[in-house]
């Protein structure tokens, strides 16, 4: 397979506000760049019917006009077009047109190639290195009681402490995937917490891992920034009810990660508790996709909204 870059991409993945934000500047001065979020790959590959090929312009021309469309790559304003992607491509593979995009999406010139910090694509990783099969990925790990506390505050979020144990849960399955390659040295396994505790110990081995340079002016200024104090607020802002809810649906998961159960072992979550957390979420979900789609639509078109600004998410 012919590609446009010669370095492979990395892809930083994890549950959503795990620290795939703060990771990503740390790599800000390596030949990828800051990572950017792409968000698409899993959807178009899934409705392919041969990605290792796209047969003819006319396919190739509209599987990149919808691409281009994605809000994501939008708000990066790529300088290409369809037309121009299609004839730079000595191969037309989804793999490539990939590339490409994300090559175009690049803002610091400096960079040689590209990264990506979707953290959903932990749920796909297989895809991922089917299509970039030297890629290298970084999962970052963090308390899921953290992660809940965060992923109710954002407007995409679950609005219930039972729906972000759910999904942090989702993140953290035994994956075959991630055995595999960690096995082949291609996927490090990052505690958020660590990286926070001990980033003069984490944070070589990780530039390590990259393979480039573990003490630079960068990493320097990276390090004085880091607010190390980021960690373990479920302790004080989480009452013992909230506790008792996210133990109750991933406690099993928290010990197999490393982080230990505060409470008792508890039941399960009450039928009850359940459906009012699952309506709740449904109705942040619902009040968060009218916002982006018709509440900003309007703003752009009749007060001048700079479009994307206030990028959200959608949890698909």
């Amino acid at each position: 397979m012919t590609r446009l870059s010669t370095i492979p991409p990395v892809f930083i993945v994890g549950c959503p506000r795990s620290g795939t934000t703060v990771l990503a500047d740390l790599m800000r001065d390596t030949p990828w760049g800051v990572p950017f979020e792409t968000l698409f790959i899993p959807k178009y590959y899934r409705r392919l019917a041969s990605p290792e090929k796209i047969a003819g312009r006319r396919s190739c021309r509209s599987l990149v006009k919808r691409i281009l469309a994605e809000r994501p790559i939008r708000q990066r304003a790529p300088e290409t077009d369809a037309d121009s992607l299609f004839y730079s491509l000595q191969l037309p593979s989804y793999a490539n047109i990939v590339d490409a995009i994300c090559l175009a999406c690049r803002r610091d010139e400096s960079a040689l190639t590209w990264a990506d910090k979707s953290p959903w694509y932990r749920m796909h990783l297989s895809i991922v290195d089917t299509l970039f099969p030297k890629s290298r990925f970084i999962w970052i790990i963090r308390d899921g009681r953290d992660v809940a506390l965060s992923l109710m505050k954002r407007p995409w979020g679950p609005a219930s402490v039972f729906g972000s144990a759910r999904l942090w849960r989702r993140f953290h399955q035994p994956c075959q995937t991630v055995e595999q390659l960690q096995r082949a040295g291609r996927l490090f396994a990052l505690r958020y917490e660590d990286l926070l505790k001990t980033p003069e110990e984490t944070v070589p081995v990780l530039r390590r891992f990259l393979g480039v340079d573990t003490d630079t002016q960068h990493t320097q200024s990276w390090l004085r920034k880091l607010n190390r104090s980021n960690h373990g607020k479920w302790t004080s802002e989480m009452t013992p009810a909230q506790v008792a809810t996210f133990e109750s649906v991933a406690g099993d998961v928290l010990e197999r990660m490393g982080y230990a159960r505060s409470q008792p072992e508890q039941g399960e979550v009450s039928v009850t508790e359940r459906r009012l957390s699952i309506l709740r979420d449904r109705l942040k979900h619902c009040r968060h996709l009218v916002r982006i789609n018709v509440v900003d639509t309007v703003a752009i078109s009749l007060f001048g909204k700079e479009p994307f600004r206030e990028q959200g998410r959608t949890m698909k």
